[in-house]
């Protein structure tokens, strides 16, 4: 083989060389060039900068506030001293007290209302029961403050026994001045017989022994007292702030 015949066999060797290292429309590239995927690489360069969003405190969580009349509203009764009934009234007059229906004609005397003084007490509440037939007043409850500070009652203290079937508090006061507390003249119980409501109170102030006792006995006491509490269905109750033997 002439020396131009073996010069044209390795050019064309060289060119099958050079034509099967890279396919078609690629582009050459050296050994330090990224294999990471086009798509990756177009992510990386567009992503913005990850950065940690700055901690921020929550909002404090407020409550709406209670309608009124709601669930939790506390609704409270009336004071009882500005309690005045609506069906019944008490009227007033030398004879005494008397409990009629609100609305009635008939019944002697003047109308006592709340805040008022009868024979030094004043009236601060009442509160009647009318009967059946809604004509006449079957109980009244009526709690009165003397005025002038006590009134001084003489009177019989009775302890009452253990196997007594009717001694609240153990004890009750028959006043002698009957006259200087208010009554109702169609109750017929004995009058001027009171529970004491601070029975612990008096058997200290008399320095007696608390019940039970085997058997009832009397003791003969002034007293002063301030609050007198009619209950026509029940007990009157009274309170009494001093006490001592006489």
């Amino acid at each position: 083989m002439n020396k131009r015949a073996w010069t044209a066999v390795l050019l064309a060797a060289i060119c099958l060389t050079g034509c099967t290292s890279a396919p078609a429309g690629s582009s050459q590239s050296g050994e330090n060039e990224s294999l990471t995927p086009a798509s990756e690489t177009a992510a990386e360069e567009t992503a913005p900068e990850q950065t940690d969003a700055p901690e921020t405190e929550a909002p404090p969580v407020t409550e709406a506030p209670a309608e009124q009349g709601g669930s939790s509203e506390v609704i409270t009764e009336a004071v009882k001293a500005n309690k005045t009934d609506t069906d019944t009234k008490i009227l007033f007059s030398e004879r005494g007290l008397e409990a009629v229906q609100i609305n009635s004609t008939d019944g002697y005397g003047e109308e006592l209302k709340v805040g008022a003084s009868y024979l030094d007490w004043t009236l601060e509440a009442f509160d009647g029961v009318l009967s059946d037939d809604a004509q006449t007043v079957s109980s009244m409850d009526a709690d009165f403050t003397y005025n002038n500070g006590t009134l001084a009652v003489n009177g019989i203290v009775t302890v009452l026994s253990r196997d007594d079937p009717n001694n609240p508090n153990a004890m009750y006061l028959r006043v002698d001045n009957q006259g200087d507390f208010p009554y109702f003249t169609n109750d017929y119980r004995d009058r001027g017989r009171y529970i004491i409501e601070n029975s612990r109170d008096v058997f200290a102030m008399l320095e007696l022994k608390e019940p039970p006792v085997d058997e009832q006995y009397e003791v003969a006491v002034s007293v002063s007292v301030t609050k007198l509490h009619i209950h026509t269905g029940a007990y009157d109750t009274i309170r009494v702030t001093a006490a001592s033997k006489r």
